[in-house]
């Protein structure tokens, strides 16, 4: 394996796991009050900094080095 794809690998898993925690928070703030309807500001910025993540391992899936 190229170290591209070791990079697309960890960013992947780091962008997937940032974003089931961000679900889990949210899920948990929606039980204890069920009008929430939006994600908080510092969910909102960690699911900007996941997807990109996410956005990061596929051009890497296109630009191999």
């Amino acid at each position: 394996m190229q170290l591209s794809e070791y990079l697309q690998l960890a960013l992947v898993i780091v962008g997937l796991g940032i974003i089931t925690r961000v679900k889990m928070s949210y899920m948990k703030r929606t039980q204890v009050d069920p009008n929430i309807n939006t994600f908080s500001p510092a969910e909102q910025h960690l699911r900007i900094v996941a997807f990109t993540l996410v956005g990061i391992a596929i051009v890497f899936v296109f630009f191999p080095f």
